[in-house]
């Protein structure tokens, strides 16, 4: 036998006096006549990114709730809706981070960021099964729900997943997509990640996309596009020069070969916009630009 127990542990911060809760999840099972108890934090966050993760945690404010520490961050979904935060955490490449300062009761929400990128909005974690019928997201909410196909469920796990979008520092280089998905349970389970990572070996400055706006195939679709080079405008801004610090930051950015790729419709499309003048068919000052190949399909990863 076994029980599940929600408990919050009180505590006092020094600092400014205020009285905080911690929240903990206590299993006690009994085999045999042995009682073993163990205690969990009320959430694991797991980094399956090539780079470090910051996350921040809070919970909703009611109707006439207050906080000190509100943040005026957006919550998706929500316009003028006001969160709380709680706690925050720096996470390293495939490791996992743990919270006992967010109330599951509260509505939790969660902003991430990665090196290059301003914070996220405020996603609320959902702690349900993408085929459960219990509870349904918002209208607002659907547009940033990753849908999974439902054909073999043995190779897409029944859990709810959101794709977090980032604003790029200076507002110049290429937007970024990775995939939050929370395995739900009385300790949800949350990993950040992304859905494909690009090497590329070719020494040339690439551009990848997953579609266009014309016929022609010849403006690439802006909010999908990704480079494996940095731009040179962007290195004037401080916000990349002080990332340029963090562990993995290669792989956001998009820089020296290195870059994560979202794609919907799962298919890339690539060119090389800044070529390599060090190359023996190349002249000592030529340049290499090419045209868009068509659309790949990425979708099957098996020949």
């Amino acid at each position: 036998a076994s029980t599940l127990i929600r408990t919050s542990v009180p505590t006092i911060d020094r600092s400014n006096d205020n009285v905080e809760a911690l929240h903990l999840l206590v299993n006690v099972a009994s085999t045999r006549g042995i009682v073993d108890i163990h205690i969990q934090p009320v959430l694991k966050l797991v980094n399956l990114l090539p780079c470090e993760l910051q996350v921040e945690l809070a919970e909703a404010i009611h109707a006439h709730g207050s906080c000190s520490r509100d943040v005026s961050r957006p919550c998706v979904g929500r316009n003028g809706k006001k969160v709380c935060l709680k706690d925050s955490m720096k996470i390293g490449i495939g490791k996992e981070g743990r919270s006992v300062r967010v109330d599951p009761a509260r509505k939790p929400h969660l902003s991430i960021r990665v090196p290059g990128y301003r914070w996220s909005s405020w996603h609320r974690i959902v702690n349900r099964r993408t085929s459960s019928h219990t509870w349904q997201p918002s209208e607002f909410e659907l547009d940033s729900r990753m849908n999974s196909a439902s054909g073999d469920t043995s190779d897409h796990a029944d859990e709810f997943k959101t794709v977090v979008h980032f604003e790029r520092h200076g507002g110049v280089g290429d937007p970024l997509a990775v995939i939050v998905s929370v395995e739900e349970g009385h300790c949800p389970t949350i990993r950040v990640y992304a859905q494909y990572w690009i090497l590329d070996k070719t020494g040339f400055g690439c551009r990848f996309c997953d579609g266009f706006l014309d016929m022609l195939g010849t403006q690439p679709d802006e909010l999908t596009t990704r480079r494996s080079h940095l731009l040179g405008e962007e290195s004037k801004y401080s916000a990349i020069q002080d990332d340029k610090a963090i562990r993995g930051h290669q792989w956001s950015m998009g820089m020296n070969g290195m870059s994560l790729f979202f794609s919907e419709r799962e298919r890339i499309a690539l060119s090389i916009e800044r070529g390599s003048s060090a190359l023996s068919f190349v002249g000592e000052k030529g340049q290499i630009r090419s045209k868009w190949v068509s659309p790949l399909d990425i979708s099957n990863v098996i020949p």
